[in-house]
């Protein structure tokens, strides 16, 4: 659990889940708009969560702010059950790169997507092997390691 606000907690996959594209094609995009989105608030939940467990899954606003290093632009706030730490979060949640550090399901550390853009308006910041946040990201047609979040109904 990464936080706690208005009868709601903040939880994270403690493990990447997948690796998957942060969209389809290598073309300018923002969270709104991404593969990414539609596969987390689509097949994802509805491929892992009992139509039980999706009750407590809370709609939540999501900020998509521009990126803090670069200024690339961030888009709209979106509405999702599902979704990606953007930097912002990652850095108030994680205080440093050792914690920071995520294993996939074959246990090896693994890059991880943020729903924040990188340097260019087609990519995506990420989070490294060794913990460091990348606000640079990678191209978002590039297979990287999928770390969901939600909030949950308490």
């Amino acid at each position: 659990m990464l936080d706690v606000k208005d009868g709601k907690a903040l939880i994270l996959s403690d493990r990447v889940l997948t690796s998957h594209q942060y969209h389809s094609s290598n073309s300018e995009i923002t969270w709104e708009n991404c593969s990414m989105r539609a596969y987390l608030n689509g097949s994802f939940i509805d491929n892992t969560f009992t139509a039980d467990e999706k009750k407590y899954i809370a709609e939540q606003r999501i900020e998509n702010k521009n990126n803090p290093t670069h200024g690339t632009t961030g888009g709209i706030a979106t509405i999702d059950k599902i979704f990606l730490l953007s930097i912002e979060e990652v850095n108030t949640y994680f205080t440093d790169d050792s914690s920071r550090i995520a294993y996939n399901m074959d246990n090896n550390s693994s890059l991880w997507w943020l729903r924040s853009p990188g340097l260019l308006s087609y990519s995506a910041a990420r989070v490294g092997r060794d913990g460091g946040v990348y606000s640079h990201g990678n191209f978002v047609d590039s297979n990287d390691g999928v770390r969901p979040a939600l909030w949950l109904n308490l």
